[in-house]
């Protein structure tokens, strides 16, 4: 665990275990205490798996972690009971995206002790005999377990299981040697807290044997770490877009008219002139309604008015 004052630069204190033992006459523990600013990641590394990847952020000297540790905790107090060799399952329901990292369980005898933990997502209910749906978790040995009703503590996860907000994830947790639990005789949530509920499961026998249908109440701790919401995402994206583009659109390999070389044709010299008059052509010339030696020949015309025409690019004779 790491702890701080809150403080930053040179102000900061930082107190990290490194190990603690506990014994029920002597405990000891390694413990570092640094004063002033961290200078590096490595410095801020609680050793739990609930706080995430640790970093130093330089510019304030004080270490940050990505997530929050929390626990939720059953703990029964009446009816009781506990088996050798049994394994009790038990669903979650995520009310906040959470990571599940640690558990906590009760053994009935102190000593040397194994547990082994299988997870999967969703309820465990139809997948109790099949050992291929559950994915391993944790196969330990420990030889410290504490007698009822004190906790024993299990490694932690190699890696956390994260449960999105809304969704369920069962746990099986399964021991050859003593294992307390809960006889219940209704199912539903029997734990919860803000982050997360538990749900009542069953107990197997046998690893994966037939379970037995009466209810039981795993006993024990859920530790998990309130997750900064980085989930892997729930489908991989397509290889390949859905629609491929329509070749209808695609553009022409080459214009579809080359540009000429001239114009077409060149400018007249002399505007096209007044409107040609509805008179042309009855074989008199009149000036009245614009006819002239260039708008009606037809009609001998050989007048032209330059207060009316343009006559600029006329050229003299």
């Amino acid at each position: 665990n790491l702890w701080q004052n809150g403080l930053t630069g040179a102000d900061r204190i930082g107190v990290k275990v490194n190990s603690i033992t506990t014994d029920q006459t002597v405990g000891s523990a390694d413990v570092l205490i640094r004063y002033g600013p961290c200078t590096s990641d490595d410095e801020c590394d609680d050793g739990l798996g609930c706080t995430g990847s640790e970093t130093c952020n330089l510019s304030t000297g004080q270490c940050q972690a990505p997530s929050q540790c929390a626990s939720l905790e059953y703990r029964g107090t009446s009816g009781l009971t506990y088996s050798t060799g049994v394994g009790v399952y038990f669903k979650l329901e995520a009310l906040v995206d959470v990571a599940v990292t640690q558990l906590r369980v009760r053994s009935y005898s102190s000593g040397s002790c194994t547990f082994r933990i299988y997870h999967k997502a969703g309820d465990f209910v139809g997948s109790e005999t099949n050992s291929s749906a559950w994915i391993k978790i944790l196969d330990s040995t420990l030889d410290d377990c504490q007698s009822f009703p004190d906790e024993t503590i299990l490694p932690e996860f190699a890696s956390s299981v994260s449960v999105q907000a809304g969704s369920n994830h069962s746990f099986y947790v399964w021991t050859p040697n003593t294992h307390v639990y809960e006889p219940r005789t209704d199912g539903g949530v029997y734990a919860n807290n803000t982050d997360m509920k538990l749900f009542s499961g069953n107990a197997n026998f046998d690893e994966f044997g037939t379970p037995s249908t009466a209810f039981r109440l795993w006993n024990g701790r859920v530790t998990y770490g309130i997750s900064d919401g980085t989930f892997s995402p729930s489908t991989s994206p397509t290889t390949t877009p859905t629609r491929s583009p329509s070749l209808t659109d695609l553009p022409t390999t080459s214009p579809t008219r080359n540009p000429t070389t001239t114009p077409t044709s060149k400018p007249t010299f002399l505007p096209t002139g007044s409107p040609v008059a509805a008179s042309c052509g009855n074989g008199v010339c009149d000036a009245g309604t614009f006819e002239n030696v260039f708008t009606c020949p037809e009609d001998s015309c050989t007048n032209f008015d330059c207060a009316t025409e343009d006559c600029s690019t006329l050229t003299s004779t």
